[in-house]
């Protein structure tokens, strides 16, 4: 029996415990936000994105919805498993690091093929993210408890997407006040995303 649970244990004892789970909580919830808005900050930019790599609708329409439908129709079942008997922390942690590569990727591209298989991998990441970050939540967390940590991270993912929209046109504003040199040589989309 766990030392904290007995009654009239002292309070510090929770502690670091409480601690620990509310960080990886907290971490994960960051990890649901900024993917989320990795994967929504184009959105806003798609005009900008279409001029400057000479896109036509049907490729803009491509980049917004079949290279976030392409993934999540491929990946799914195997995902499922993978996260059922992998480590969903380490997991967790690669899904982080190729949805940063997606969207370095996706500041680099200078076609249409290029951005399509960056932006495949940026919703990629963020469609495995959020059953590995719900199982992890789950594992964290107690029954009792399991239900407002969930929402917690729901909050967390939806506020990455409005924060992308927010954002994005800031960020072009500020931008070229900035960074001038940043600006001058890259067009400003790819720097916001």
């Amino acid at each position: 029996m766990d030392a904290t649970a007995l009654p009239g244990a002292p309070a510090t004892a929770a502690r670091p415990a409480r601690a620990g789970r509310n960080a990886a909580i907290g971490l994960i919830t960051l990890s649901l936000f900024a993917g989320t808005a990795a994967r929504y900050a184009l959105s806003p930019l798609q005009e900008l994105v279409r001029v400057d790599l000479g896109l036509g609708d049907n490729q803009v329409a491509l980049l917004q919805g079949m290279a976030i439908a392409l993934p999540t129709a491929l990946m799914s079942v195997p995902l499922g498993r993978l996260v059922d008997r992998g480590n969903r922390a380490r997991l967790l942690l690669v899904l982080a690091i190729l949805c940063a590569a997606g969207s370095v990727l996706t500041a680099l591209a200078h076609n249409f093929a290029l951005a399509f298989c960056a932006r495949m991998l940026v919703c990629a990441a963020v469609v495995a993210a959020q059953p590995t970050a719900l199982s992890l939540v789950a594992d964290l967390t107690a029954p009792d408890q399991r239900g407002r940590m969930i929402t917690l991270t729901a909050l967390g993912q939806a506020m990455g997407g409005t924060v992308a929209y927010i954002l994005a046109g800031k960020l072009l504003a500020w931008l070229p006040v900035l960074a001038p040199s940043l600006v001058s040589s890259m067009a400003p989309w790819r720097l916001v995303t």
